[in-house]
C-alpha cells in the first residue's frame, strides 16, 4: 500500500540449485607391495540436510569400495595407481577427488653376513633369515653397500 491507498503485488520464482559436495581424497601415499594403505577422505556440503554415499576406485582392477569414507586397501603388485573417491549427495549431485598410491616391489632377505678375514670371504649364516619388507620405494635397487650397512 502506498500513500494514496494503491495496492500492488507481484510474484517471483526463485530457483535454488543443488551444489555438489567438495571432496578431498587425502594425500598421495607410498607403500610396499602387500602393505595396507589407510585412506582418509573428507568432504563438505553446504546442504546440511543431504545424506551422502561414497565410492572408492583403487585403480588396480578390484571392485569399488562403497559406503565408507576411510577404507583400507592392499595392493598385490608394484606400480603407480590412481585412486578416486566420489561423494554423491541425496539430490544426486556428485564430485570426486583423486590421489596417487605408489607401490614398491621390495622384499629383501638376508641369510647371513659376508665376512672378510685374512684375504678370504666367508658367509656366516644367521640363525634365522632377516627380511626387510619396508625398504625404499622407487626405481632404485638396494646396493651391496646399503645392505652391508644394515648390519653394522
Amino acid at each position: 500500500t502506498d500513500d494514496d491507498g494503491g495496492v500492488g503485488s507481484d510474484t517471483m520464482t526463485i530457483t535454488i540449485n543443488n551444489v555438489p559436495p567438495t571432496v578431498n581424497a587425502g594425500p598421495d601415499q607410498t607403500v610396499s607391495e602387500g602393505g595396507t594403505v589407510n585412506f582418509n577422505g573428507s568432504f563438505t556440503d553446504p546442504d546440511v540436510n543431504d545424506t551422502h554415499t561414497f565410492a572408492w576406485n583403487f585403480g588396480d582392477g578390484t571392485p569399488p569400495e562403497t559406503g565408507i569414507l576411510a577404507p583400507t586397501h592392499v595392493y598385490a603388485d608394484e606400480g603407480t595407481y590412481p585412486v578416486r573417491v566420489t561423494v554423491t549427495d541425496s539430490d544426486f549431485a556428485s564430485h570426486f577427488d583423486e590421489l596417487t598410491v605408489t607401490v614398491g616391489d621390495c622384499y629383501l632377505c638376508a641369510v647371513g653376513v659376508l665376512m672378510y678375514n685374512f684375504g678370504i670371504y666367508k658367509l656366516e649364516p644367521f640363525f634365522e633369515n632377516i627380511c626387510l619388507v619396508d625398504c625404499s620405494v622407487g626405481n632404485e635397487d638396494m646396493t651391496f653397500g646399503q645392505v652391508k650397512s644394515l648390519y653394522r
